[in-house]
């Protein structure tokens, strides 16, 4: 029996701005460690994923930790704080343009 193919949802800038179903391509999970001899603090997850609308590559780090969701169940991973690289700055965040509205009204057309 085939292994499912694992995706999940994040910001696409290629795709409008708009949350998309990417594939995983690749994750690799780190336990992060602020004392020691203590259990770690958290969990920083690391992807690549590629949209399955527009095809483009993009890298993922996202946390997970028990402290901030104590009313999930322990086998579930509640995961935060996505970064999407290179194209999505925050969830409710868009780029803001290079030039200003009135230079690229007044370029428009001359390329």
């Amino acid at each position: 029996m085939a292994e499912e193919e694992k995706t999940m949802w994040v910001l696409c800038a290629s795709c409008g701005h708009q949350n998309r179903k990417h594939r995983i391509l690749h994750e690799k999970t780190v336990d992060i460690f602020t004392a020691e001899d203590e259990p770690p603090e958290f969990n920083e997850h690391h992807r690549l994923v590629q949209c399955m609308g527009c095809e483009t590559i993009k890298y993922v780090i996202s946390k997970s930790d028990w402290f901030t969701h104590p009313e999930a169940p322990p086998w579930e991973n509640v995961e935060t704080d996505f970064k999407v690289y290179p194209d999505a700055p925050g969830a409710n965040q868009q780029r803001l343009p290079a030039l200003p509205k009135m230079r690229r009204l007044t370029m428009k057309g001359n390329y």
